[in-house]
């Protein structure tokens, strides 16, 4: 199985000014293309040579037992990882889920907030100091936890990513490698993820994913 880059849902240069396009071109051309390019060649003399699912892959080499496991983790988590990522973002994003939405629903629930403005608030607020307090590179995480059907957020290292947790489906990903950021940002990774939260962040693909962790 050999696997592909999947297409950018928009220009390089569609997020500006939040997100520059030298940042989007080169951490997609560059970074995203060299995860896929090192699991397809990680991945020829593996158990794992014929399967066509990232997120078994994911899975199957999440004990980290061996180098093979760690590269074919790593590397095929950074590519799952970066595909939820693009789609998390999308022109003239931010504001709010659909009010009338299961994931609006869940989000004032598992707060225990009523205030349709209080919930995106405090949703954007947890984002945020979750992705800044992840110590170097990593992600942050909007999630569905299936077993206790609420919205959970969550931080992971490197290229880990919730779906090792059987519970957890990831709903919105945030990339805070610093190359995800640094062209435009340099160090300023709150003021980063604050502009994701109110202009980039694509609710409509975080409902739909929650939509189908529901109904799988």
């Amino acid at each position: 199985m050999t696997f592909k880059l999947s297409d950018l849902p928009y220009d390089f240069s569609a997020l500006e000014p939040y997100l520059d396009a030298k940042t989007v071109e080169l951490h997609y051309t560059k970074h995203n293309q060299s995860y896929i390019d090192n699991l397809n060649k990680f991945i020829i003399e593996s158990s794992d040579a014929n399967e066509k699912d990232i997120k078994k892959i994911i899975v199957n080499n999440k004990n980290l037992k061996n180098d093979s496991e760690i590269r074919i983790f790593n590397n095929a988590g950074q590519a799952y990882n970066h595909e939820l990522y693009w789609n998390s973002m999308k022109v003239n994003g931010g504001g709010h889920p659909d009010k009338h939405g299961k994931l609006f629903e869940l989000i004032k629930k598992t707060f225990n907030i009523s205030d349709d403005n209080e919930a995106v608030s405090k949703v954007n607020e947890e984002l945020i100091k979750v992705s800044l307090s992840q110590f170097g590179s990593g992600w942050g995480w909007l999630n569905y936890n299936k077993r206790e059907n609420k919205i959970e957020i969550t931080k992971t290292s490197n290229g880990s990513n919730p779906i090792v947790d059987s519970n957890l489906t990831p709903l919105l990903g945030i990339d805070v490698w610093e190359h995800a950021y640094y062209l435009k940002y340099q160090n300023r990774r709150q003021e980063y993820l604050e502009k994701f939260c109110e202009h980039l962040i694509n609710w409509k693909f975080a409902e739909e994913n929650l939509l189908n962790a529901m109904n799988s």
